[in-house]
């Protein structure tokens, strides 16, 4: 356990695995801010987000927005049928088109994502999502 044998369900191994990999990567100032912990719910979560993220992407989002099981930072997920089910579709005959009718879902912010899609926590710029992500996770150390 952090470096020395263990036996038992007394230790909670999964966020020490987590540690062991980044230790082993030469990467442990990028864990828990160089510490160590076993609690998953003390690290902090990311998920980049921009308006091409649609279907399970869009339902991350969403999951993360109303949980806040991690920050969700970038642009707004696609409109459309990000949230809802996959639309009932629709032959015309006559001209050969292909229609699909799906349903608005209730972000968390309450507005349909078919309007807005899933609004991230901190807005920015999705070319710049990573570099703004980073310099939060430094700022907050």
């Amino acid at each position: 356990y952090y470096g020395r044998e263990v036996s038992g369900s007394g230790y909670p191994w999964c966020m020490v695995f987590v540690w062991w990999c980044f230790r082993e990567a030469g990467l442990s100032r990028l864990f828990y801010g160089g510490g160590k912990t076993a609690s998953c719910t003390a690290l902090k979560r990311w998920v980049l987000t921009d308006n091409q993220s649609c279907g399970g992407a869009a339902w991350l989002a969403a999951f993360c927005r109303g949980t806040g099981w991690a920050t969700v930072l970038g642009s707004h997920t696609s409109t459309g049928f990000g949230l809802g089910a996959v639309g009932v579709l629709e032959l015309l005959p006559e001209s050969g088109l292909l229609l699909q009718f799906g349903e608005a879902v209730e972000t968390p912010d309450g507005d349909l994502d078919a309007e807005t899609g899933v609004l991230p926590d901190v807005s920015c710029n999705p070319k710049q999502a990573l570099e703004t992500c980073l310099s939060l996770i430094r700022e907050s150390k």
